[in-house]
């Protein structure tokens, strides 16, 4: 069966079930693959970028981004000049920041605005627990993320 055909079915509601379904898992995939491209970013910037590995030298800690559901969750772990990051919960976060929904994580995370983010914190979109000295340090190396930073050796 078809998606058009899935909608138009005689059941209540299927349509617009089917409609919301698919557009909760198209918002979890481009979360997800911004995450991935985030820890991808970060593992390029500690190889190549002297600044960089300067800023994590002595920091100890884990973020763990993902939303209020965990449909979609990835930690970021810094320890010993080191990166990893894993898909999945981690078991003792320093900072946890959970979207209200995956829309609204890629929308701010992709904006990458201090701005937006306290206005999505005051309306309750975003959730934080933990230590918030590594959120101002994560918007503190947002440069390196970018496409086309020019890393220095």
């Amino acid at each position: 069966m078809d998606m058009r055909s899935f909608q138009n079915s005689s059941f209540p509601n299927r349509g617009m079930s089917a409609l919301l379904i698919t557009e909760t898992i198209k918002g979890t995939l481009k979360l997800q693959i911004l995450l991935w491209y985030i820890a991808h970013r970060l593992q390029v910037a500690n190889k190549k970028s002297e600044e960089f590995r300067k800023t994590i030298k002595d920091k100890k800690f884990v973020l763990q981004i993902g939303t209020h559901n965990a449909f979609c969750v990835r930690y970021f772990s810094v320890s010993d000049g080191r990166i990893f990051s894993e898909t999945r919960k981690h078991d003792q976060p320093d900072l946890t920041i959970q979207f209200k929904t995956a829309e609204d994580g890629f929308e701010l995370l992709a904006k990458g605005s201090q701005t937006s983010f306290m206005y999505a914190l005051q309306e309750g979109k975003i959730n934080m627990q933990g230590d918030p000295s590594i959120l101002f340090w994560f918007s503190g190396i947002a440069h390196f993320l970018k496409p086309g930073h020019r890393q220095k050796h």
